[in-house]
Formats: C-alpha cells, sequence, structure tokens
C-alpha cells in the first residue's frame, strides 16, 4: 500500500486461490473528507463508488450501476443522464387490495414507423411476487402474447438459417464462443436461447429498448389519480457525480499511473525480500499480473475484446431455461428464485449475472466482480430462508471472478439476474418472430 496525497492509496493486495493460482488486485481508492464515500479505480479498468446509501459499479467507460441499501437500482452514464431508475410504489387493484411493486423507467429512443425517431420512457413492473424470511422478491410480470404469436417460434425454418455474416439475427461471435459452434439453425428456439446467452453477454442488464411503448406498457397496472409515471428524473447519487467527474477524460491517463504506481509496488517487495524472507516470492503473481497489465504478458483485463466462453453444458442448460421461461410467459406466469430453489432442477439451474456485482469469494472472504454476461451455478442449493447462496462460477470475463470459484450472491441479486433474462427471453422471441414473418429478413443483402 502507499498513501498519496489528498487522502489517496494505491494498494495492491494478492489472495492465493484454491485452483493454486494467485488473484492480484490494484486498485487506486479516494475517502471523501467526510469519510462516508469510498470510490476505487482499478487497474484493470473497473470503477466502484460505495456510499452511505448505494454501491455502485461500473467497467471501463460504461455505465454506473447503482444498487441502493433498499434494494432499489439505476443506471447513470458518466455524463449523469440515466440509463433507468426505480422507485417503490403501490396500487389499488380489484377488490381494494393494496399490491407492492418496483416501477423502472427506462429512458431511450424508438424508431417510428415513419423513421423519425422519439424520446420515451419505457415502464416496466416488478410486482411483489413473495416473501421469504427477510427477502422481498420483486419479479418481471411478462407480456402475454395472443396464441398465435408463439407458433412460429416452435416450428422448423423453412430454410435452415446459416451463420454467416450477413446474418442478421445469428448470435454476433465477438460477443460469446459456444464450445460447439453452430453451423445453421433449424429450430427457432434453440436460436432465442443462444441470443438470450449473447444479449446477456451485451447489455449489462440495460433492458432490451427496441419495444414499442404500448408492448412495454401493456402489463402495466392502472396508475391511481394524480400519479405521474414520467416525473422528474431522479439525479444520480452526488457521490458518484464526484467520482465521474474527478476521473473525466483523464481516466487513461489514470490508469497508466495506476498501473505504474502497482508496478513500483512490487519492485519494493521484491527489493526487500533479501532482508524480509517472508516476503520472498510474494512479487511473483504480481509481476506477472503488471506484465498483463501493460502489455507483456497475458491479457487479464475486464475492458478485454475477448468473447465469453460458453461450455455445451451450460449452452444445453440455458436453452431449456429458455423453453421453461417460454412456457411460463405463455401463461402469464413470472420465474422465481423460490420456484428454482424448491424444485428438482434447482441444482442444474444455470444463471447469467446481469449488472456489474461484487461478491465474497468463500474460500478467502476477497471479493471479486460478477458482470456481462458471466455464467454460475449453485454451489450448495439454499435454504428458502437464506439471504446469501454460494455459487460455482461456470464462465467469466477476464478480469472477473475465476471459474470454477465459489461466491457469496445475495438472492435479491440472483431474482435480478432472472428478471433479466426473462427480458431477454420476452425481446428475442419477438425479434425472431419478426425474422419469420411475411416479409422479415434474416439475413442481410
Amino acid at each position: 500500500m502507499r498513501n498519496l496525497p489528498g487522502g489517496e492509496r494505491v494498494v495492491v493486495s494478492e489472495q492465493k486461490l484454491a485452483t493454486g493460482g494467485a488473484r492480484v488486485v490494484a486498485y487506486r481508492e479516494k475517502t471523501s473528507p467526510t469519510g462516508q464515500t469510498v470510490s476505487r479505480v482499478y487497474a484493470d479498468g473497473h470503477r466502484s463508488v460505495q456510499g452511505q446509501t448505494f454501491h455502485s459499479e461500473a467497467v471501463g467507460r460504461g455505465p454506473q450501476f447503482v444498487k441502493y441499501n433498499n434494494g432499489l437500482h439505476a443506471a447513470y452514464l458518466a455524463n449523469g443522464r440515466p440509463l433507468y431508475t426505480e422507485r417503490l410504489a403501490t396500487r389499488t387493484i380489484e377488490g381494494g387490495r393494496r399490491v407492492s411493486f418496483v416501477e423502472r423507467t427506462t429512458y431511450t429512443s424508438i424508431v417510428l414507423t415513419n423513421g423519425a425517431v422519439q424520446s420515451v420512457p419505457i415502464v416496466r413492473y416488478y410486482p411483489l411476487a413473495v416473501t421469504v424470511g427477510a427477502v422481498a422478491f420483486y419479479a418481471y410480470q411478462p407480456i402475454v402474447y395472443q396464441p398465435e404469436f408463439y407458433v412460429p417460434l416452435y416450428q422448423p425454418f423453412v430454410t435452415p438459417l446459416v451463420v454467416v455474416s450477413g446474418c442478421l439475427i445469428c448470435p454476433p461471435a465477438a460477443v460469446v464462443a459456444f464450445q460447439q459452434p453452430t453451423p445453421a439453425y433449424t429450430d427457432p428456439m434453440d436460436l432465442v436461447g443462444d441470443n438470450v446467452i449473447a444479449d446477456g453477454a451485451i447489455a449489462d442488464a440495460v433492458p432490451p429498448a427496441n419495444t414499442a411503448q404500448a408492448d412495454a406498457l401493456a402489463s402495466a397496472p392502472p396508475a391511481e389519480p394524480g400519479t405521474d409515471v414520467q416525473a422528474d428524473v431522479p439525479p444520480p447519487p452526488p457521490e458518484v457525480v464526484a467520482a465521474e467527474s474527478a476521473s473525466g477524460e483523464g481516466t487513461s491517463a489514470e490508469l497508466v499511473d495506476l498501473r505504474s504506481e502497482a508496478k513500483d509496488l512490487t519492485q519494493s517487495v521484491d527489493a526487500n525480500a533479501a532482508t524480509q524472507p517472508e516476503l520472498a516470492g510474494s512479487g511473483q503473481d504480481a509481476r506477472a499480473y503488471n506484465a498483463a497489465l501493460t502489455g507483456t504478458g497475458q491479457t487479464n483485463n475486464a475492458d478485454s475484446a475477448a468473447p465469453l466462453a460458453v461450455p455445451e453444458y451450460a449452452r444445453i442448460q440455458l436453452r431449456k431455461e429458455v423453453r421453461f421461461d417460454v412456457a411460463m410467459q405463455r401463461n402469464g406466469h413470472m420465474l422465481l428464485l423460490p420456484t428454482i430453489i424448491k424444485s428438482d432442477y434447482g441444482k442444474i439451474f444455470v444463471f447469467q449475472a446481469a449488472s456489474p456485482i461484487d461478491v465474497t469469494v468463500v474460500a478467502d472472504g476477497s471479493q471479486c466482480t460478477l458482470a456481462s454476461g458471466d455464467l454460475i451455478g449453485f454451489s450448495r442449493v439454499p435454504a428458502g430462508a437464506d439471504p446469501v447462496a454460494q455459487m460455482k462460477v461456470i464462465s467469466s470475463h477476464a478480469g472477473h471472478c475465476q471459474g470454477n470459484e465459489t461466491v457469496e450472491v445475495a438472492v435479491s441479486d440472483l431474482q435480478d439476474m432472472l428478471n433479466a433474462f426473462s427480458e431477454r427471453v420476452e425481446r428475442e422471441m419477438k425479434r425472431t418472430n419478426a425474422c419469420m414473418s411475411s416479409g422479415g429478413a434474416c439475413v442481410g443483402t
């Protein structure tokens, strides 16, 4: 650790892994004058802000994904413009019963039939489905389409859809690397499944935006008199604004400085090893880490463009989960974590990380990040009232939690992953349906 002026410090830490390797983490940390906010910029490019009422994570120069202590979420660009915000609300339904739900407003633009672009807030609703112990599960309420909407999804393509560069609806190879690539699709549901996986690796939990406003609002409960669902957009936490402003356009230079500081600290460890035997060899993994960061070794960077590796067994399981969720959506049912936990298939269920979250490594109590479509499954199926679950990392991007590690994930975060999964399933059903419909095009010319 090296203290810097202005309440900052550079930290390089190393934890031995159960697999025999080591995790080396380097970051620059700044504590606010009040001591209530801690912001970090990591050498792999991701950023975090810990405030009194929230925690936020960002990858590279991407959005800050904010999770508040009350369970609500938001996402903001570096300039403070919101991608989406959430609020708790209640409605009175038939019979006078009050229901609670989370209302998420996504601020996006849609293309109208005349080609014009119109900015609209798309509102989605997540009713309180069940409370187990101290955890309230808010689940995405899917839109139920007419029966004929689903028919084409269960019929083979008339002509196999060949995976070529001109395919407009094939999973992009730059995003996911399936263990067994598919040369052509004959089953539309397999295509939907693979695109749901690819979407998860792209979107980082930003809800699909190319949905007609009427569709997005179709499942909305009736608003109470005086309710304005397009009220003034809530601003990002001031601490996030301050942290983003501090990094600003100097992020690249800041990372260069941080990596230089990390290298200096590693050299200091090596220099002192002769007089402090307990330090001998401790810089070896850090040197490899620094080599990777500076381009003299294998890349270990969360900003790497390498696609997410998807083992074939995980792909097959996720395809099955997509079919299951389509059947649930057809009947207006929500995808709920408590249902999965109680089921026979819970022990093989595969989850796909949505927005970036910090999780705890069971082996040593350190922290690592899940994001960008990382795949996890239960290491041990939790009891119904457990607030956290032990999850095994199946596959992840460089710089995130490592494969085969066991990490603790809040069950509320697992439900968030299921909500994002259901929304992606809904989106990909519509894309595939449009591609197959009369006049639809699956391959560009």
